[in-house]
């Protein structure tokens, strides 16, 4: 298995760069992983920009394995996706790593496509981008509605023990009057 997978590497390295010298053996000599971490939202925005610069400085063609964890699956899976698209001729690679076709580069008027622009507004998910109403009223009143809440719930229990207390040691208390 091992074999076959470094065969295909090798076929898909021979494809990319046009030399058609390199086997399975030579493959294994440097094989190159990316692991792309975790973190949620936050964690794939990250790892965009990370994917953005190893694309803009011709590295992503090198990657032959990659690994992700939770948000760096949102990309890892498009990148996975990409990257085993079939090619529009048979062992035609380099249009992949094209900027025409790179999912995640900039449009030629130098917009982020659709993908990146809706990661990009809601990769803040305490304050998403917006007017003032979403910017900050509705995170104050989040803050608002966790703090009543957790109030609720807290006080009668406050109140309970309270009354336990005094119940319990009622002829130890002793009332003062001035």
């Amino acid at each position: 298995m091992l074999y076959q997978e470094l065969e295909y590497i090798a076929n898909r390295r021979n494809a990319v760069f046009g030399n058609g010298k390199l086997s399975g053996k030579d493959a294994e000599k440097n094989l190159v992983g990316l692991c792309l971490s975790g973190g949620g939202i936050r964690s794939a925005t990250f790892n965009l920009g990370m994917i953005q610069a190893l694309f803009r400085k011709n590295l992503l063609q090198y990657v032959d394995y990659l690994s992700t964890v939770s948000g760096g699956g949102y990309i890892g899976a498009c990148i996975t996706s990409l990257l085993n698209s079939t090619p529009k001729r048979q062992g035609d690679y380099k249009y992949v790593f094209d900027k025409k076709y790179f999912p995640f580069e900039k449009s030629q008027l130098n917009k982020d496509k659709a993908a990146v622009k809706w990661l990009r507004y809601f990769s803040n998910y305490l304050t998403a981008e917006g007017g003032f109403i979403d910017k900050y009223f509705k995170p104050a009143m989040v803050f608002l509605r966790g703090l009543i809440t957790n109030s609720l719930v807290t006080i009668p229990y406050v109140l309970l023990v309270s009354i336990l207390l005094l119940f319990v040691f009622h002829d130890d208390i002793k009332v003062s009057t001035v």
